[in-house]
C-alpha cells in the first residue's frame, strides 16, 4: 500500500526546500502550532505537577522541572511566527473584515478553555492570544490607512505612533496574552515588511528588549533581567531565522479553519487531561 501519492510527496518536499534553504508559510504554521502545544503542555500541565511537588521524589521533581524548562523554551518559538503569519494574512486576505470576524469568534470560543487550563476557573485577569492577534490586525488596518494618506510626514508619523500606542493600550487594558509587546511586534513586522533582513533583525531586538522590560520588575538590575531573558527566551532567535527564510509560498490547500479550531480544541483536551492526571495523584 502506498501511503503517499505523488501529490502528497510533492507537498511534503515543498514544506521545506533544502536546496534553497527556505521555509514555506505552511511549514511556519505547522512549527508554530507544534511549539505552541509544547508550551501549553509545560505551562498548563507540567507546572501543576511541579506545584504538587510534595507528591513526588526529588529525582522525579527534577525531571519535571527540566521538562518544563525545555517545553517552555521551545514554546517561545511560536508567538513571533504567529505574529508574522498575521501580517502576511493581513496583506493577502481577500476580506479583512472576515479575517477580523474569524479572530473575534475564536477569541470568544477559546476564552473558557484558556482560563480553565491555566487558571482553573473563568477569570478576566488574562485573555487568550486571539485577542492579541485581533487587536494587532485592527492596529495594522489603522497603520495602513495612515500610510496611504497624503500630507505632512511629521503628522503621519505622529498618527502612526498614536495608533500603535492605542493598540498597545487596549491590549494592556484587556490583559491579553503578550499584552502590549505583541502589538508592538506585529506593528514592527508590518512596518519593515519590505526589507526581510531589517524586519527580522529589528523585530527580534525590539521583542527581546520588550521581554526584558517585562522581567525587569523581578530583578534588582538591568543586567540580571537581560541575562534571565536570554536564558529563558533565546529561542525567539530561531523563530526570526525561520521568518527570514520564509518564501511565502503555500502548498497545503484548505485546512484554514483547522488551525483556528486547533487552539480552543487543544486547550479543552489539555484541561481535561490535567484534571484526570491530578485526580489520579490526589
Amino acid at each position: 500500500m502506498k501511503f503517499l501519492n505523488s501529490t502528497n510527496q510533492s507537498v511534503c518536499q515543498n514544506l521545506w526546500d533544502p536546496s534553497s534553504r527556505t521555509f514555506s508559510s505552511d511549514m511556519l504554521k505547522i512549527t508554530a502550532v507544534i511549539t505552541m502545544l509544547m508550551d501549553h503542555i509545560g505551562a498548563g500541565i507540567i507546572s501543576n505537577f511541579i506545584y504538587a511537588g510534595s507528591s513526588f521524589s526529588e529525582r522525579t521533581l527534577s525531571i519535571l522541572i527540566y521538562t518544563y524548562q525545555i517545553l517552555r523554551l521551545l514554546g517561545r518559538i511560536s508567538f513571533p511566527i504567529f505574529c508574522f503569519l498575521l501580517v502576511e494574512g493581513f496583506l493577502h486576505t481577500h476580506s479583512r473584515l472576515k479575517y477580523a470576524g474569524n479572530l473575534l469568534i475564536f477569541a470568544f470560543l477559546s476564552e473558557l478553555p484558556f482560563d480553565y487550563l491555566f487558571f482553573g476557573d473563568f477569570t478576566l485577569s488574562s485573555q487568550n492570544v486571539f485577542w492579541t492577534l485581533l487587536i494587532g490586525l485592527l492596529t495594522l488596518w489603522c497603520i495602513e490607512s495612515i500610510l496611504n494618506l497624503k500630507g505632512n510626514i511629521l503628522l503621519k508619523n505622529i498618527a502612526l505612533l498614536v495608533s500603535i500606542t492605542a493598540g498597545m493600550t487596549v491590549s494592556v487594558l484587556l490583559h491579553t496574552d503578550y499584552s502590549w509587546m505583541g502589538i508592538l511586534l506585529i506593528s514592527c513586522l508590518y512596518l519593515f515588511k519590505r526589507n526581510p533582513a531589517l524586519q527580522c533583525t529589528f523585530s527580534c531586538i525590539l521583542f527581546f528588549l520588550s521581554l526584558t522590560l517585562r522581567h525587569l520588575s523581578n530583578f534588582s538590575s538591568l543586567k540580571e533581567a537581560v541575562l534571565y531573558t536570554f536564558d529563558t527566551e533565546w529561542t525567539i532567535i530561531l523563530a526570526f531565522l525561520m521568518i527570514f527564510h520564509c518564501n511565502g509560498r503555500r502548498y497545503i490547500k484548505g485546512g484554514k479553519y483547522f488551525f483556528y479550531a486547533f487552539y480552543p480544541l487543544h486547550l479543552i483536551l489539555l484541561a481535561i487531561l490535567l484534571r484526570l492526571l491530578l485526580h489520579l495523584i490526589s
